[in-house]
């Protein structure tokens, strides 16, 4: 990779190095989330109602509701060729904080549209972050297009790169770019791995609190913080409010039917309101307190619940089982939640 000092790369919008060691990788990076693991109908800019959608591999994600750092969490020793590439990047960028990584991957007539990527607020706090992009293709012919197109504050382009092996484009995230359609001679998947990246990233205490207490604990084949996350994460996607979304990060802070821990003393109420608030608190406690037939008992509202709680419940439930449901053991239990769930929506 061309040698870069890290004044270069922070004062720099835009810089193209070439990362020859990816070599080592590549074919990795192809077999296990290009030729598999890719959906259809990742949107490059949502708010275009004619951005149909391209192909993606959601590899490491993020949270809309707390900032964390992907490099000191166990997700990422998962995927281990993922975390070398990571790694070297950081060799020539200095150490950074890892928001999320994806593959995207496009065809002739899956098109991507201008956009800006990750600045979001994460508890009042802005996160500025920057973009790189791996170019994973082996081969890459001028005629194919597929050029990364950086636009300057005029509209005009200012950059554009074509997606050859072993470059890597790291470019300020608020920069309007996309990846440029390609054209009826392309023959081939045009694939890049992609890395969100931030300098620095304060865990919050609600975060903090939790990774410390759970990341050495046992849950299935995982630790328990990831089943914690993981659960929070399905709520997320299913667009539920952010309270419903940190009780999911807490479910089991107080004990379930299934499972308990050694760390639950320390989980006092007031303690969990004071990290994730009383709403969100009050969630946790009501599902924790269910101590027998939980799925009968959420199903059927044998607690008489509130119409709130009650559906809170049953979302909660759903991400809890279906984040567990690797081998489809839960199906039927998933599938009389969610007749549940439909008969109280409002």
């Amino acid at each position: 990779m061309t040698e870069l000092n890290t004044e270069q790369i922070e004062q720099a919008k835009i810089r193209l190095v070439q990362f020859d060691s990816l070599e080592i990788y590549n074919k990795w990076i192809w077999a296990t989330y290009v030729k598999k693991g890719l959906s259809f109908g990742w949107k490059s800019n949502t708010e275009k109602n004619y951005d149909y959608g391209h192909w993606n591999n959601l590899i490491l994600p993020h949270s809309n509701h707390f900032a964390f750092d992907h490099g000191v969490l166990p997700f990422i020793e998962r995927h281990s060729n993922v975390k070398s590439i990571w790694n070297e990047l950081q060799k020539h960028i200095g150490p950074k904080c890892l928001i999320r990584a994806y593959v995207n991957a496009y065809t002739f007539g899956t098109d991507a549209y201008f956009h800006t990527d990750d600045n979001k607020m994460f508890d009042g706090k802005k996160v500025v972050t920057k973009t790189a992009i791996v170019y994973l293709n082996n081969v890459w012919k001028p005629d194919w297009g597929g050029e990364t197109t950086i636009l300057g504050n005029d509209g005009e382009i200012e950059y554009s790169v074509f997606p050859k092996k072993n470059r890597v484009l790291l470019f300020n995230a608020d920069l309007s770019h996309s990846a440029r359609p390609l054209s009826r001679n392309c023959p081939i998947l045009r694939a890049v791995l992609v890395f969100k990246i931030a300098d620095k990233i304060d865990h919050n205490e609600a975060f903090s609190f939790i990774l410390e207490k759970t990341k050495n604990v046992k849950h299935s084949n995982k630790t328990f913080f990831e089943h914690l996350l993981n659960t929070t994460l399905l709520l997320e996607k299913r667009k539920h409010r952010k309270a419903l979304c940190m009780a999911g990060l807490y479910h089991s802070a107080y004990g379930t039917e299934f499972f308990n821990f050694d760390n639950s003393v320390d989980f006092t109420r007031d303690k969990v309101k004071s990290l994730i608030g009383e709403e969100a608190e009050n969630i946790v406690f009501e599902f924790c307190s269910i101590k027998k037939d939980r799925l009968s008992t959420i199903l059927e509202n044998k607690k008489n619940h509130n119409k709130q709680m009650h559906k809170d419940l049953l979302h909660l439930e759903y991400a809890n089982l279906l984040e567990q449901n690797g081998y489809s053991q839960y199906n039927k239990k998933l599938w009389l939640l969610q007749q549940e769930i439909d008969k109280n929506k409002e």
